[in-house]
């Protein structure tokens, strides 16, 4: 196989503890709890910025929705979903109105056929 990617070359030296950056200075190694502790400092700073990135996001967020913008544009949505079902409710009520008086005419059909059929009978 050819040579690793550099990503993937830094990552497993990185995840191994491999002590690359020293390597090259004449045998002068710094003592394995110093490397940890670099290591766990640094990745403890990295948490925090991460972390603040995500609350100034979240803070973008959070004033994108408060502003009077926003607030307006909902109110109307809502106005909308509103009127939207006042209409549909009364379009309902009508339908609904329309097939029952379908329904009583064709009970009322029924009675006469059975009442016709009894007189002739």
């Amino acid at each position: 196989m050819g040579q690793p990617e550099p990503a993937t070359y830094w990552t497993r030296c990185l995840f191994d503890g491999d002590n690359v950056l020293s390597a090259g200075q004449n045998n002068q190694h710094l003592d394995s709890e110093t490397v940890f502790l670099l290591y766990r400092v640094m990745t403890l700073i990295w948490i925090l910025f991460g972390l603040g990135y995500l609350m100034m996001i979240f803070g973008f967020i959070t004033a994108f929705l408060r502003s009077k913008k926003v607030a307006r544009i909902e109110r109307k949505l809502a106005n909308n979903i509103k009127l939207t079902q006042s209409k549909l409710w009364s379009s309902l009520t009508r339908d609904v109105n329309y097939l029952r008086r379908i329904l009583n005419e064709m009970y009322v059909m029924a009675i006469k056929v059975n009442f016709i059929l009894i007189i002739t009978s």
